[in-house]
């Protein structure tokens, strides 16, 4: 009898730690970053469109590749619409060695074919600097995707580095994660009725 009493109590155990487990997955996802190759890793300018940027493994702020133009060209990506109020984080690490302060433009971009942007300035340019445009979103309005510039001064040497791009969204419970929370709780109800 003792043995079959510690085997129920297992059983409840099991379950308990099975709906622990599911409310654990859909209650601590981490934020994702939405965008498809943020830094450049592949060794190519993959999810991106672009008028120039390429991606190199000259220079990069981590991994082993980035991506470099020269002049008042830009890259762009768009991606499933967000609701700007879900968006927690917009951010890109930049360098651009030849200026004494950064100068670049940076846009959020709306589904009503809008965008909002800002030009990232001051600091020393010649080390690779974050900036954080998570301000810039307009909550009231769905984001489609991001874009950044270089600049033009009319030489040969107006060159910018971009890597580790994020566009970071509250987290999204995975479908897993429900079945297992829906599994734990089945089980419970199950217990309950007997």
């Amino acid at each position: 009898m003792p043995l079959g009493i510690r085997f129920e109590d297992n059983k409840m155990r099991n379950r308990n730690l099975l709906l622990t487990l599911g409310l654990f997955g859909v209650f601590s996802s981490a934020h994702a970053n939405i965008l498809v190759n943020p830094g450049f890793e592949t060794g190519n300018m993959t999810g991106w469109t672009t008028t120039a940027f390429t991606a190199t493994n000259n220079d990069f702020h981590t991994g082993a590749w980035s991506t470099i133009a020269f002049g008042n060209v830009n890259l762009a990506q768009s991606f499933a619409p967000v609701a700007g109020t879900d968006i927690t984080e917009v951010s890109v690490w930049v360098k651009q060695p030849n200026l004494s302060t950064f100068f670049f433009a940076f846009d959020i971009l709306y589904t009503d074919s809008t965008f909002d942007e800002t030009i990232g300035s001051g600091g020393v340019a010649t080390t690779w600097t974050k900036f954080d445009f998570t301000s810039l979103v307009n909550t009231s309005k769905t984001v489609s995707g991001i874009r950044g510039w270089g600049y033009s001064t009319g030489g040969t040497n107006d060159v910018t580095w971009y890597d580790d791009f994020v566009v970071n969204v509250n987290p999204v419970p995975e479908p897993a994660s429900f079945a297992v929370l829906g599994l734990g709780a089945f089980a419970l109800l199950r217990r309950r009725k007997k």
